[in-house]
């Protein structure tokens, strides 16, 4: 019988589907080439950062032998769901585990910002806990109630979170990383660089869960910990990997060979044998497309990817991507014949729509053995939507299936293979070939196991090849064991900072006195930023006990050592041996180094202990450490010891430092600076009898300056103040005096300071005049203090402690002030010692209430770019442009003709030296700050790169090329044209991957030391009004810039309780009338204008400034438009806040000059925008101002940014 049509159509459908199955073909050979290529590759990550595969350490040193015990929760976010559970290890090999899954919706995976993501997954993690461990959150909840939350509680109820995050991050410690870029379909551009523990604890915290993420894992790290984990003494695991919705691998690399962590973070351990896990990132292999298998689908799907021309590895083997490639195959099949198929297709089928069909349905037509394929035309017809699937289509789509399986795992064997031979662990093996070698490898439930089908045979191809046995463990759920790296820090599996270790510190795990279950496996972590477990982590309270039994004994006189352990040194810093003798309250600094400290690896810090050193039988022994790379933070680790000492029983004295840093040992002599110095000597408490307490402190000042004058460097000081709410005991606190050769400012600051405020108590005036006053001279004062010790400390500073030293001479005068006689119930502590990164807390009562929740925490919590523009207001800009929209369609018109937005713009500077007067280069730098801002405008709206070049151009010419800014009012100069310089950097340095010309803060020039040095300390003397206000919204742009926690907090507060340019005092609560309304119109404006510039940086910040005072702002802003639009308005010459120091301040009527509302003052737009069209608000007056004016340009000179159709219209 002769063949029909119907038969030759169905040979040419299989003869179709079998010659598209050729092109992806991967021979044995090929597979060896690609192996090559691979090693190749796994090599150049271990030498530089940027390569194909990043290899990333984990600081995970060691894998556990299933003795492990503890109950840890994990969360898992992975390319497809999000997995929270709690595993409980019973230290057998064993496990429980309880666990919930949720599909992650798809809008969450390219949301506008990270917090959305985020916030999703601690709503699961809370209705997890709620679920499995309710009493751990009624606990903390009720805790939290009651504002009892200390260190301890802390310590003993929060629960130890591990997260495994499946995308590509820089490791920088267990808990600590840095996003690098997102695979898998994410695609949130604000969470790129920053710290995934962060966010989800920013996420956990908005939650008010128990819950702190102590362990940051690559899923890779955490199959890697689990197989070693329940399969122990048998061989040792090779390869962590997993084949899921991506594809990646890790395994334990020698830390000898991983040579760029030597010019890095610097972690290189002493033992040659020394191995750290790696997470290898092997998706983006071969992303050159060299030795790896391409065919045409492949090319349309990376093309059609959300990013193209990488991870090439990954889309051709991971769950994520197979699908697609089968769906586009069967569409070009449709496309060529469209009779090829018996199934119908109809136009809404989900054959027609991308990314739809995931593995599940190739594993299925590949595990499908029946005749007739019934389970596969089944599937086929419900994924896709059609009808009529024949067993032929079926056929055709296994053929299909099983070719595109067939070489994800031949490109998984090159994947596996490399890091066997990489790993070095087949030496041993080669040599005895009944010996295993062992793979753990994850994957996703029902999506690519049976799709592996011939996946033992795979192995067995590579066994083949490599002369090994190999034996696989499927680990299908492999997330809970990322937790288990939480369980591991304390066991000593990780490794993380650098660590005293002999004399083994208070409930270290090495201390032979710390009780069982009580030791700190966080102990090497550093002190709390707020100061709250300083000293010695707050273990002190142990003196006394067994725990705090002396760990060993020295002699006065004696060469002793300290040891370190180990770890991230964060390029070394500066660090202290001291000891107490009268449990912690104060350290006697016996031996510093000032750079270079700790060396690279731990070690040991030798010295002499003093002839004079008494003797004790409790001795506080502190190692201090203030690191040099990444965030500025205090370590310090305390050990209890017994002291033998010198004759006599003389006491102990000072003693000098020496430098680890052979740069500052040339014959330089180093100003005492470093902090412990600073915080621990010279502190002198002086009663005088019969007088009153203000009166006898004008004596004790008296008798400092001339202690000065005689150069015996010694301030002397007393008050009395409340202790911290909620205690209502008096507590008596020092006026510090810290001479010391640092010069005279500082004494006559600090026992000014106690000595005015003593007056007024004695005087018995008013205490809330008093304390503004005080807090005004005060700021002043501390920060003449300062430029005093620039003057006289800076140029012999070390490098690396200029920084340091400055925050803490200001945090140290400050906290000084409060303690010393801010006698009102609500005083709260500035709370910044020892940590550099504590946040400020209002000195005095807020009308505010609590602004804790404005303030920062720490560097990472800074959103970027995020000062006037965050990404999502550039974006808004952008599109508002491209599509012809109103009002950014015409107001870019004008814009984008200003001779200042033009690339061919003129660079005018830089100048050396400029000031607000008639030296003086002002209107030089007024005009190029204003060109960077609008030429970096300008980049982000068009791309050219013309402007990317001028603006960047400009930074770097006066980041370089500025010395000095001079003249009285050179902090009006930085708060005008400041912000304008540093808005432009803002959006180059993180729209456009602009970086500083030399910008290191430690030294050098460039763009952040000029914007510290020159910007930021001249602008903390806030000034009144107005003119303060521009000081405050300049202040908030540069720590932004800055990841400034102290200087951010700092400005926050002034701008709510400042008593003479805050929100509230320039503003009438109930009319809004302003402070400068008897003044003048123009001032009373532009005040509003910078008021509502600075709430706008803690806008995009995330803190809504705006609705103060119930729309305070905004208040202002009606009251004034209304007069200036020629209406009556009720004044009150009663109302003002700062008395004479306004300029011929107060006054008995409003003010009629220059009345009018204009195009001079282009301010009315940002307020419009804000409070009418963003938020609703009714504003008759502030919107008919705005129609007056009409599309805001270009101010001549820089008090506003203008142009407000496009910067600030919703």
């Amino acid at each position: 019988m002769s063949p029909t049509k119907e038969d030759d159509r169905v040979s040419n459908q299989i003869s179709q589907a079998r010659k598209i199955a050729q092109e992806f073909e991967f021979p044995a050979e090929d597979v060896r080439r690609a192996t090559a290529r691979f090693l190749k590759q796994l090599n150049e990550g271990l030498e530089k950062d940027g390569t194909s595969m990043c290899q990333i350490p984990s600081y995970v040193t060691k894998l556990p032998n299933g003795s492990e015990k503890g109950v840890c929760l994990a969360i898992d976010l992975g390319g497809t769901n999000l997995r929270v559970c709690s595993v409980d290890l019973h230290g057998d090999s064993t496990y429980s585990l309880t666990q919930s899954k949720v599909t992650i919706p798809r809008p969450l995976m390219s949301a506008p910002t990270y917090k959305d993501l985020f916030r999703f997954i601690a709503l699961q993690m809370r209705q997890f806990m709620e679920k499995h461990h309710a009493a751990d959150v009624e606990i903390w909840t009720s805790l939290l109630r009651e504002g009892t939350i200390t260190d301890d509680i802390r310590r003993r109820h929060l629960k130890s979170l591990g997260f495994t995050f499946s995308f590509t991050f820089d490791q920088h410690a267990l808990n600590r990383g840095e996003l690098l870029y997102w695979t898998k379909s994410f695609d949130i551009p604000d969470a790129v660089g920053r710290d995934p523990c962060a966010m989800l604890q920013e996420a956990l915290d908005e939650q008010r869960l128990p819950l702190l993420v102590t362990a940051l894992a690559n899923d890779t790290v955490g199959t890697l910990a689990a197989r070693a984990y329940t399969s122990p003494g048998r061989s040792s695991t090779v390869v962590g990997a997993i084949f899921g919705t991506g594809t990646n691998g890790a395994y334990m690399e020698r830390i000898s060979r991983i040579t760029k962590l030597r010019s890095g973070q610097a972690y290189l351990g002493e033992d040659p044998d020394a191995v750290m896990a790696l997470n290898t990132e092997w998706g983006g292999f071969d992303n050159k497309l060299e030795v790896l298998p391409t065919t045409r689908f492949d090319k349309e799907l990376d093309e059609e990817s959300v990013n193209p021309d990488d991870q090439h590895f990954e889309k051709r083997i991971s769950g994520m991507y197979l699908g697609e490639l089968l769906r586009r195959i069967l569409v070009h099949l449709r496309q060529v014949d469209s009779r090829i198929f018996d199934m119908k297709v109809a136009e809404e089928s989900l054959l027609h729509v991308p990314d739809s069909i995931d593995s599940s349905l190739l594993s299925l037509a590949v595990k499908d053995r029946s005749p007739d394929l019934d389970a596969t035309r089944l599937a086929v017809s419900k994924v896709l939507g059609v009808k009529d699937v024949s067993e032929t289509d079926a056929r055709a789509i296994r053929i299909l299936s099983e070719a595109i399986g067939r070489r994800a795992a031949r490109l998984s064997s090159v994947a596996i293979a490399g890091v066997a031979l990489q790993s070095g662990r087949l030496s041993a093996t080669l040599a005895t070939t009944s010996k295993p070698v062992d793979v753990s490898w994850g994957v996703g439930l029902n999506i690519l196991t049976p799709l592996f089908y011939g996946v033992q045979s795979l192995w067995n191809l590579v066994a083949r090849w490599l002369h090994v046995t190999v034996r696989t463990q499927t680990t299908s759920v492999t997330m809970q064991f990322s937790t288990l790296l939480s369980i591991l820090a304390g066991a000593g599996l990780t490794s993380a900072h650098m660590a005293m270790t002999d004399p083994a510190p208070l409930r270290s795990k090495t201390n032979p006195n710390t009780s069982p279950g009580s030791a700190d496996y966080s102990y090497s972590s550093p002190l709390s930023a707020g100061g709250s477990d300083y000293p010695c982590k707050g273990y002190l309270s142990l003196l006394g006990t067994s725990e705090a039994a002396p760990v060993a004994e020295w002699n006065a006189g004696g060469k002793y050592s300290v040891s370190l352990s180990s770890g991230a040194s964060h390029g070394g810093g500066s660090c202290q041996i001291s000891l107490s003798f009268d449990g912690g309250k104060t350290f006697k600094v016996i031996h510093s180094y000032v750079g270079g400290c700790p060396t690279e690896g731990g070690g040991d810090l030798g010295f002499t202990l003093p002839a004079d050193t008494p003797s004790s039988d409790e001795a506080v022994l502190a190692w201090s450490w203030f690191n040099k790379v990444g965030n500025r933070e205090m370590y310090m680790n305390c050990a209890v010891i017994k002291v033998s000492g010198g004759s006599g029983g003389a006491p102990m004295r000072c003693h000098r430092r020496e430098t680890a840093d052979p740069d500052l040992a040339q014959g330089q002599e180093v100003v005492p600076a470093v902090v412990l110095v600073l915080a621990t000597q010279a502190l002198v408490l002086v009663l005088v009898p019969g007088l009153g307490l203000g009166l006898g402190l004008v004596l004790v000042l008296v008798l400092g300056l001339a202690l000065q004058a005689l150069g015996l460097g010694l301030g002397l000081g007393l008050g009395l103040a409340p202790a911290p709410a909620p205690a209502p005991a008096l507590a008596p606190a020092l006026g510090l005096g810290l001479g010391l050769g640092l010069g005279l400012d500082l004494d006559l600051a600090l026992a000014l300071v106690v000595a005015i405020q003593a007056v007024a108590l004695d005087l018995d005036l008013d205490l809330d005049r008093a304390v503004h006053l005080v807090y005004a001279l005060a700021m002043t004062l501390s920060w003449s203090m300062l430029q005093s010790l620039d003057r006289r400390a800076g140029a012999v500073i070390a490098a690396d402690c200029r920084r340091v030293v400055m925050k803490f001479s200001l945090s140290l005068s400050l906290s000084a002030l409060a303690l010393a006689g801010f006698l009102t119930p609500c005083l709260a502590t500035v709370a910044d010692i020892p940590g550099i990164f504590g946040p400020f807390y209002p000195l005095t009562p807020s009308p505010a209430g609590d602004i804790t929740k404005f303030l920062k925490s720490r560097p990472s919590d800074f959103v970027h770019p995020g000062i006037w523009h965050t990404h999502e207001d550039l974006e808004r800009i952008r599109n508002g442009v491209v599509e012809g929209r109103e009002p950014w369609k015409t107001s870019f018109e004008a814009f984008s003709k200003d001779s200042y937005s033009r690339a061919t713009y003129e660079m005018r500077g830089p100048k050396p030296v400029i000031s607000r007067g008639s030296v003086s280069n002002y209107t030089t730098f007024t005009s190029d700050a204003r060109a960077a801002w609008q030429n970096a405008l300008m980049w982000y709206i068009t791309r050219n790169d013309a402007h990317w070049n001028r603006s960047t151009t400009i930074l770097d010419g006066w980041g370089s090329g500025l010395v000095d800014i001079i003249g009285t009012d050179r902090s009006l100069l930085i708060g005008l044209e400041g912000d304008l310089f540093v808005n432009a950097a803002e959006i180059m340095r993180w729209e456009g991957n602009w970086t500083e010309a030399g910008a290191k803060w430690q030294g050098g020039s460039g763009f952040s030391i000029q914007l510290y040095w020159l910007f930021s300390r001249q602008s903390v003397g806030i000034g009144q009004a107005n003119y303060g206000m521009a000081s405050i919204k300049a202040l908030l742009s540069f720590a932004v810039y800055l990841d400034d926690v102290v200087l951010y907090n700092y400005a926050i507060n002034e701008y709510l309780n400042n008593p003479c340019a805050g929100l509230y005092s320039m503003f009438e609560p109930e009319t809004g009338q302003s402070s400068e309304s008897g003044r003048d119109q123009s001032h009373t404006m532009t005040g509003i204008g910078w008021a509502a510039l600075a709430a706008r940086v803690a806008q995009s910040q995330g803190s809504d400034l705006y609705s103060q005072g119930n729309d305070l702002l905004l208040k202002g802003a009606e009251y004034t438009a209304k007069f200036n639009l020629n209406e009556t308005i009720e004044y009150d010459p009663k109302w003002f806040r700062c008395e004479a120091v306004l300029v011929n301040g107060p006054w008995a009527a409003i003010s009629q000059d220059k009345r009018g509302v204009t195009a001079s003052n282009p301010m009315w737009d940002i307020v419009y925008y804000q409070y009418v069209v963003k938020r609703g608000r009714e504003a008759p007056w502030t919107s008919k101002a705005k129609q007056t004016v009409g599309m805001e340009g270009r101010l001549t000179g820089s008090d506003h940014p203008s142009w407000g159709g496009l910067i600030w219209a919703y």
